[in-house]
């Protein structure tokens, strides 16, 4: 049985290229102006607030703490899940000789991962559950639990798995 060519389901989108590019374009500027950009300014200022308050040294020191018993090199860490994991890489590119090599491996797994907590607060809301089924709690849920998994994965890496290869 014969079918003409035009009967065939299509897999290629109908959009001309250049109009997908540039409505990419347009949707990342959205995103970067509407979503990102303000999350990361609202972590910022939480603990602009916090350490005018006097509290965030407790708390940063509790960072520490605990990312050292993670096997995570807590400044890179923090740089990491605070700020942008791209630039901890960059400062753990710095002291990864000098540095204990779990710490080091930790710390890289977790900036690999990439996803900082302005993310969670702010692009996970406004996207996933724009974009899913998932409600802004089940969205928040599910991007905590991931967090709480990089964490996971970054100790066992680090602590149980480097001292084997090293």
């Amino acid at each position: 049985m014969a079918v003409h060519k035009s009967e065939l389901p299509r897999f290629t989108p109908g959009t001309a290229y250049l109009k997908t590019v540039f409505d990419a374009a347009k949707e990342g500027t959205e995103l970067l102006l509407l979503v990102i950009i303000p999350a990361v300014a609202v972590v910022f200022g939480v603990i602009g607030l916090l350490e005018y308050i006097g509290v965030w040294q407790p708390i940063e020191n509790a960072f520490t703490l605990l990312l050292s018993a993670l096997s995570i090199e807590p400044a890179t860490g923090m740089l990491s899940l605070l700020a942008s994991p791209t630039l901890a890489m960059a400062e753990l590119q710095k002291i990864a000789a000098s540095i204990d090599p779990r710490l080091a491996v930790g710390s890289f797994v977790l900036a690999s991962s990439g996803l900082p907590l302005s993310v969670i607060f702010g692009q996970v809301p406004a996207t996933w559950a724009a974009h899913s089924d998932l409600t802004e709690r089940e969205a928040m849920a599910a991007a905590v639990i991931g967090m709480l998994m990089r964490l996971v994965t970054a100790f066992v890496i680090g602590y149980f798995v480097t001292p084997s290869v090293v």
